[in-house]
């Protein structure tokens, strides 16, 4: 089991008692923390707009943190590192890694001056990749496929899909992770837990590629993850693969085996997949 602690790398979450313009959001946890409430309360720490004024995000209207300061880097780091020091945490997962600041006032920073833009972008990536070398083998996670093996080597791809995307994407990584000699882990994360879903994940899979399923936020007491757990799908034996997926083009569709006897089916142009699983 690998434990990992998610901190948002962009937005500074905190209620509208702490930040006046906080807007709250059903998915959003607007909460006052000992964390936000030192950020707010060190105004030095966050990035300003082009007008002086605190720049916000667009979607809850929160504030962002100025990593061209470096004390900023480094606090976003030690935040990861103590709670990696707890034993109990293998690595971070760092939320809006893929965000950017841009001087034409897009939706992530708006309103920042186009000098001050890119500095930012740097110095966010080099507070991650400061963080990536501290965790000493512990995970940094980031969202984006295009991030794997720069600085980060992992991701959590929130919205893979049973298509023939999601089987191009699986194979692109492992290759990519082979030709690098490192491992690049993969959470696909699926909207359910389906035999479609799942044969698509195994037609595409690598090593250190896992499936994930199910909502952000619940909204019941009981929509956790043994609700959706499903022992035939998730728990039966599977072997090693035999080889990568084959494709076939004349029946549009993927196929790959595994040592136990299982084969998987999954067709491109109805998007729906079949396991066959080995009697033993």
């Amino acid at each position: 089991i690998n434990v990992n602690v998610w901190f948002d790398s962009f937005r500074i979450y905190s209620n509208d008692t702490l930040n006046p313009s906080a807007v709250n959001h059903s998915d959003q946890f607007c909460i006052i923390s000992r964390h936000s409430d030192f950020l707010e309360s060190h105004r030095d720490y966050l990035l300003r707009n082009s007008s002086g004024g605190l720049a916000i995000e667009s979607y809850c209207h929160y504030h962002v943190y100025d990593y061209v300061k470096l004390y900023v880097q480094h606090y976003w780091t030690e935040m990861c590192l103590n709670m990696t020091k707890s034993g109990w945490v293998d690595g971070c997962g760092c939320d809006g890694s893929q965000a950017r600041a841009a001087s034409s006032g897009s939706v992530q920073v708006p309103r920042i001056d186009a000098r001050y833009a890119a500095e930012w972008n740097a110095a966010k990536i080099a507070m991650m990749n400061a963080t990536r070398l501290a965790l000493r083998g512990g995970l940094l996670i980031g969202k984006q496929v295009w991030e794997l093996g720069t600085y980060v080597d992992a991701i959590l791809h929130e919205h893979c899909t049973a298509s023939n995307s999601t089987i191009a994407m699986l194979q692109d990584i492992n290759t990519r992770s082979q030709r690098l000699g490192i491992p690049l882990v993969v959470e696909c994360h699926f909207p359910r837990v389906a035999e479609t879903e799942v044969a698509a994940f195994l037609v595409g899979a690598g090593r250190y590629h896992y499936f994930g399923a199910g909502h952000w936020v619940s909204h019941t007491p009981d929509d956790d993850f043994s609700s959706h757990w499903d022992d035939k799908l998730l728990g039966s034996k599977l072997g090693a693969p035999m080889a990568d997926g084959a494709y076939d083009a004349e029946s549009q569709t993927w196929s790959r085996k595994f040592t136990t006897g299982t084969h998987v089916m999954f067709n491109v142009k109805t998007n729906t997949g079949r396991i066959f699983w080995s009697p033993a």
